[in-house]
């Protein structure tokens, strides 16, 4: 069923159109999306936000939305799959991952015109690279992701002398779990390949071993389109040693641009928010 609502949020002179719905591939797997489309024109792009999950961030009231509404840009927003361990066995893998959402741009890429942008956070920061490289995507903004995998990440920050606390208590609550080293013993066991299937929560055990056999650095490097590679100069999650890696990686790649901002990639803090949606405004619609 679809819900349509209409909302002026950014400006009362930015009438926009809200509309819920659940897609089934090809292959019989349902995405549940949000897009956003202007009320009276055609959307001038096709933004399309990945997020790890839907409350990570609160997308539909952030600043990013409201100026990219306000812009008349058309925004999607598909869900995260695997809500259920069912989904987790059979639809969570990296390919199935890419696959539905390259059908869901191509079901949805009617109401905007063809320009095409990706923004990714969380998981789909490291989805963003490979997924700009298998579409027409013009522009690709990967926001706190590491150099290879959220995995190696989550290994890299568990492992170290002092865990950043606030971080430290959102992945154990994401999770499920009370104390850290049951933690560290998942995100290892997931590593060492032991038998099992949702040992941590957003994804299969596969679905995170295929992200860090396909390390995103590799799409970085055939990326054929610019992409603006994000970092909050204090966000806890992406290791110091990665961090410098990826400044090497990013000064050796023509189409790949690093770029530091103020925080700690807490984005449902506004004055974050805010000056991240000062660098995507300055940068999505320029050549």
């Amino acid at each position: 069923m679809l819900l349509v609502m209409v909302g002026s949020v950014y400006s009362c002179k930015t009438p926009v159109i809200v509309q819920n719905d659940t897609y089934i591939t090809k292959q019989e797997r349902p995405i549940s999306y949000t897009i956003i489309s202007p009320k009276k024109t055609k959307g001038k792009a096709l933004v399309v936000i990945l997020n790890t999950a839907a409350d990570t961030i609160n997308l539909l009231e952030s600043p990013l939305v409201k100026y990219l509404k306000h812009q008349q840009y058309t925004i999607l927003l598909p869900s995260h799959a695997g809500a259920d361990n069912l989904e987790k066995v059979s639809f969570n893998t990296l390919s199935n991952r890419k696959q539905d959402i390259k059908e869901l741009i191509q079901h949805t890429d009617s109401v905007a015109d063809d320009a095409l942008v990706l923004i990714g956070f969380g998981e789909g920061a490291y989805l963003c690279p490979a997924l700009a490289n298998e579409t027409q995507a013009q522009k690709c903004f990967v926001i706190n992701a590491g150099p290879y995998s959220i995995l190696d990440e989550y290994s890299s920050f568990l492992n170290q002398s002092e865990s950043e606390p606030n971080m430290l208590n959102l992945l154990l609550k994401a999770n499920n779990l009370t104390e850290v080293q049951e933690l560290k013993d998942k995100v290892q066991a997931i590593i060492d390949g032991d038998v099992g299937f949702d040992k941590l929560a957003g994804g299969s055990d596969y679905y995170f071993r295929e992200y860090q056999a396909n390390p995103m650095m590799l799409e970085l490097m055939k990326a054929r389109k610019p992409v603006y590679w994000i970092f909050s100069e204090d966000y806890p999650l992406v290791s110091n040693k990665n961090r410098t890696f990826s400044k090497e990686l990013a000064g050796g790649l023509p189409n790949v641009y690093l770029i530091d901002i103020e925080g700690k990639g807490n984005f449902n803090n506004p004055e974050e928010m805010k000056e991240l949606t000062t660098v995507i405004s300055s940068l999505i619609s320029s050549d």
